[in-house]
């Protein structure tokens, strides 16, 4: 019996180019919905750190999630330097999207402080949310309503104003000294010192793999 190449069980054809860039379309669905699923998660986590007054870097966690990206682009056979790239891009846009949801939150937060009397203390400190004069806020009065403040004098003319209760200004620290500027401003300013709060301060400077200091 002659067998030809056409006889038999025939091999599947191979997709089209519309069929492939259908898989693509899905593909891209599913990774678009677990990035946004991914934000939330992160967002939550921020909401939970934020009540307890924690760090919201975390190096241990993020060096865990590195490896085992490793370890997934491995078994996949996916050059694993090219998936660490995506998967701290992934960190770092989950990080910032926590940040700002944070920020619109405090700043919502300090609008209505100055009109509606929440039973809080307020405190000015100068700078963004998570500034170190922040923390101090919150060691000095415990569910203080934060408000952020562009410089020093800021502190000082909302407390003077009477749009806070309180003000918090950083007056030294271990490897500079004095900070002359927050001295100055409180000379100048007609309030006065009530209590005095220390705390650590811990940085950490990070960077990629085989990069140059």
């Amino acid at each position: 019996m002659n067998v030809g190449p056409n006889s038999g069980k025939s091999r599947e054809s191979p997709d089209s180019l519309e069929t492939l860039r259908e898989k693509v379309d899905d593909a891209d669905k599913l990774l678009l919905d677990a990035l946004i699923k991914r934000v939330r998660v992160a967002e939550d986590i921020g909401k939970y750190k934020s009540r307890k007054r924690a760090s919201s870097f975390d190096q241990i966690r993020e060096s865990e999630i590195v490896r085992r990206s490793h370890r997934v682009a491995q078994e996949a056979g996916i050059p694993k330097d090219g998936f660490e790239r995506i998967i701290r891009a992934v960190i770092d846009y989950c990080r910032k999207a926590v940040e700002r949801k944070g920020q619109q939150s405090l700043f919502e937060k300090s609008k209505k402080s100055d009109s509606v009397d929440l039973g809080r203390p307020r405190v000015a400190f100068p700078g963004e949310s998570g500034a170190f004069s922040e923390e101090a806020a919150y060691l000095l009065r415990p569910g203080c309503v934060t408000v952020p403040a562009r410089s020093f004098m800021e502190v000082v003319q909302k407390v003077e104003q009477g749009k806070v209760e309180l003000g918090v200004l950083p007056v030294e620290n271990t490897i500079a000294g004095g900070v002359t500027s927050a001295y100055e401003t409180l000379v100048e300013g007609s309030v006065r010192v009530l209590e005095e709060v220390t705390i650590p301060i811990e940085l950490q400077l990070v960077g990629r793999g085989g990069c140059k200091p």
